[in-house]
């Protein structure tokens, strides 16, 4: 059974700045990958971070070249609007699932906004996505 990870990018991927000076930590989808392995990872992006989305998949494909990763772009004008969120998310996640068959779904909330965390509980607790919730913080 093929294993599938749902996630948002946002802006500490797929790298940021640590506090240390020229320091450069694993956001938090690759620090997730380094802790649970997956198959295939879907970034969910809306246009303003399509290019966080394009070099999260390198680095996922760098780092981990088993896990197939895609860039899943979604129709989000407002990155804190719940009704564009989940509609977005559905479109995309119906798509998804018919690539998928049998597959045992996850979706990390450690990435994206406040509004795109809380969109994936609802999916998730309301079963419309059948998938494991993870939140992942990096260790330091």
């Amino acid at each position: 059974m093929p294993k599938v990870l749902l996630t948002f990018v946002g802006f500490h991927d797929p790298h940021y700045k640590g506090a240390v000076e020229g320091e450069e930590l694993k956001g938090p989808n690759l620090y997730l990958l380094g802790l649970r392995g997956f198959d295939r990872v879907y970034l969910f992006t809306g246009a303003n971070t399509l290019p966080i989305a394009r070099d999260t998949a390198a680095a996922i494909v760098h780092d981990h070249p088993e896990v197939d990763a895609q860039v899943s772009p979604i129709e989000l004008d407002d990155p804190i609007s719940y009704r564009q969120i989940i509609a977005g998310v559905r479109r995309a996640f119906r798509r998804i699932r018919a690539e998928n068959d049998g597959a045992e779904y996850f979706i990390s909330t450690a990435s994206g906004t406040p509004q795109m965390h809380a969109a994936w509980l609802l999916l998730a607790a309301s079963g419309e996505i059948p998938a494991v919730v993870l939140q992942t913080r990096p260790p330091q």
